[in-house]
């Protein structure tokens, strides 16, 4: 018996490891977006257009979204952060600089975010509930 208890008490301290180290990693990405949210133009923040170095800089916005998109499939990024990022990346696409930068880009260098523009339910994560529970996410 207390070998069981000790096996279940190990498998949710695995548990709740795997849930902080999902969030110290979504938290570097927190800081990239701010960074890059700090290096707007006061033109770009006050809704006047990009300059030259804010089309550079939504750019890196735009591959930036596609790592995040990209991390969610491989198991890095847990629900919740996922619903958050999936519904704040399409609203950002939509305002009119980032979806006329995105318009100007390859599309074959974002398949992750085409994806998930065209469906709002797009999640890259192929695990089931249990198995996502288990692992953190």
């Amino acid at each position: 018996m207390i070998t069981l208890a000790a096996v279940v008490l190990a498998a949710v301290q695995i548990r709740f490891v795997n849930r902080q180290m999902h969030r110290e990693f979504e938290m570097q990405y927190l800081l990239r977006f701010w960074q890059l949210m700090d290096r707007r133009s006061a033109k770009l923040k006050s809704g006047r257009g990009p300059t030259r170095a804010d089309k550079l800089l939504l750019g890196e916005y735009l591959t930036l979204c596609e790592d995040q998109i990209a991390l969610r499939g491989l198991g890095r990024v847990t629900d919740h952060t996922w619903n958050y990022w999936s519904r704040d990346i399409r609203g950002m696409c939509s305002s009119a600089p980032v979806a006329e930068q995105l318009a100007r880009e390859d599309p074959s260098h974002f398949p992750h975010l085409m994806c998930l523009l065209a469906s709002a339910s797009y999640d890259p994560l192929r695990k089931g509930r249990v198995r996502r529970h288990w692992s953190g996410l």
